[in-house]
């Protein structure tokens, strides 16, 4: 739960989910000049589609095994301040690294989490282990400026580590430990609970347009921002997930689908009306 958090802030949902992903980082990256020699950039010659069959068929058998989280997994719940090594001890076993799960107040953390991601926001303090290598560069071309997608790789190492834990195990985790999250959530005094605002969060990384053409930008002081008045206004989450390009957006958008199926959480996409 709390790497789905903390990725879909890539995320997710992040997602949480995004990632999941910015930590130090501004969301608009403070950077320094263009990035030289310039160079053209490539354009897909088509637009990238998800691949809806192959997702549909994952949703689908991924909502077959929705049953099975309720079987007794043999676990003991512990209380909140005292939920740190169970949680740990799980998400190792999932695979998720060490360097993303040595903090403290996991549980706390990934209310933090949710309750941002639900607003379309992400924690940086929270996310401060997901801080992409290597600076934001751009394009310069005719007196404009383009997003290099060069950008894109450094976020490959952060979506793998997604794409290699278990929708199913993940989901029976956290499944298991909602209590604790939902008692997080109350201490916080945000309306909802984990589902439901995990289910929020989950909804504004599908919206996520996949982007495959030239992506411009402006600098009109230390940030770049999006020329697109429609990309800019969007919240931060989702323009974090935008800059780890569209290939990325796709494999997080393709885990939260089955992620969602297996939790049994409708959220109007493909296969999970």
């Amino acid at each position: 739960m709390w790497k789905v958090a903390a990725v879909l802030a890539l995320v997710i949902v992040a997602i949480l989910v995004g990632w999941f992903f910015i930590g130090t980082e501004a969301p608009y990256e403070d950077v320094g000049a263009p990035a030289g020699p310039q160079e053209e950039l490539v354009v897909p010659p088509r637009p990238l589609e998800p691949d809806t069959a192959a997702d549909a068929a994952g949703v689908e058998a991924a909502a077959d095994e929705t049953a099975a989280l309720a079987q007794d997994p043999g676990w003991v719940l512990p209380a909140l301040n005292q939920s740190d090594p169970f949680v740990r001890e799980q998400l190792t076993l999932l695979g998720v690294p060490d360097n993303l799960i040595g903090q403290e107040e996991l549980v706390r953390r990934a209310a933090v989490v949710l309750e941002n991601a639900a607003r379309g926001e992400y924690p940086r303090r929270q996310l401060a282990s997901f801080v992409p290598k290597g600076q934001f560069a751009v394009i310069e071309r005719d007196g404009r400026l383009f997003v290099d997608p060069a950008n894109f790789a450094r976020y490959d190492g952060l979506v793998g580590t997604l794409d290699a834990v278990d929708p199913r195990q993940f989901a029976r985790l956290l499944t298991f430990l909602m209590p604790l999250v939902d008692e997080a959530i109350a201490e916080l005094g945000a309306a909802g609970n984990a589902k439901s605002l995990l289910a929020a969060g989950m909804v504004r990384v599908l919206d996520v347009p996949i982007l495959t053409g030239e992506i411009e930008v402006v600098r009109p002081n230390v940030f770049y921002v999006y020329a697109d008045p429609d990309l800019e206004q969007r919240g931060a989450l989702q323009k974090l997930l935008l800059r780890s390009g569209p290939a990325n957006v796709q494999r997080v958008q393709a885990w939260v689908r089955r992620f969602a199926a297996v939790m049994g959480i409708p959220l109007g996409a493909p296969g999970l009306s």
